[in-house]
């Protein structure tokens, strides 16, 4: 797999981000979830517990300096920043200054410690839907507090990747070899997919992939993690 993976996959609870994981080998999860199990048989995972923000470089360099694994996964990245804030913020005689170190963890870990990674890395996060009542639009992100919220955590990731729970109905008019829908699927009338380009429904969302990464039929596929990557691999080669 290409370095140049950087990506966060965002979506509602139930949208399917966990089971995306289900075809990859290989992997090192940070479970930050309270140890909660994946909702497959992964025996070729390394599902490690968060309990404390700061073991996440310890995360990150046993995987930075292991052969073992292919692809490291943080699941998920909500959890993370509210056990920060938990921990370290909330406790706080002077909360104030603790926001400041919730900022640079946030930077650190994303300009010194995923930046220095040789080796793919997904994130998950839960994205949430607000009302701007000044631009009288919903918009949709992941939620992160203090002043990290301005330019977004979005920012950080080269493909920003929406994971959606679809009727089968709204997929017409996208069929492409990245998207199969089985017959239990088509029994239940609905899919589990990932969406890779903003529509016009969409385009207050923050989704992003490289130009010409993905065709406009291709604007929903497989909520598949190996896909993706495969299609990455593809694209920077």
């Amino acid at each position: 797999m290409s370095k140049d993976h950087v990506v966060l996959i965002c979506g509602e609870s139930k949208s399917g981000k966990s089971a995306s994981m289900r075809n990859l080998k290989n992997v090192l999860v940070a479970n930050c979830e309270a140890g909660k199990s994946l909702p497959f048989k992964a025996d070729n995972f390394k599902n490690l517990t968060i309990t404390n923000p700061k073991q996440m470089e310890q995360f990150f360099n046993h995987y930075s300096d292991s052969d073992e694994y292919d692809l490291a996964v943080v699941d998920g990245m909500n959890y993370l920043f509210d056990m920060y804030e938990s921990i370290f913020i909330l406790p706080a005689a002077d909360s104030r200054g603790e926001w400041g170190g919730y900022k640079e963890y946030i930077k650190n870990m994303m300009q010194q410690d995923v930046a220095a990674l040789t080796k793919p890395i997904v994130f998950l996060a839960h994205a949430y839907s607000l009302y701007n009542e000044t631009a009288m639009v919903m918009e949709t992100s992941v939620p992160v507090s203090g002043a990290t919220k301005k330019n977004g955590i979005e920012s950080y990731f080269t493909s920003v990747i929406m994971a959606k729970k679809l009727p089968i109905s709204a997929l017409e008019g996208y069929e492409n070899d990245l998207l199969i829908i089985t017959d239990r699927e088509r029994k239940l009338e609905y899919k589990h997919v990932f969406q890779t380009m903003v529509t016009v429904d969409t385009v207050n969302t923050r989704i992003s992939t490289p130009m010409g990464m993905f065709t406009d039929e291709e604007t929903y596929i497989d909520n598949d993690i190996a896909v993706l990557l495969k299609r990455m691999d593809e694209y920077y080669a």
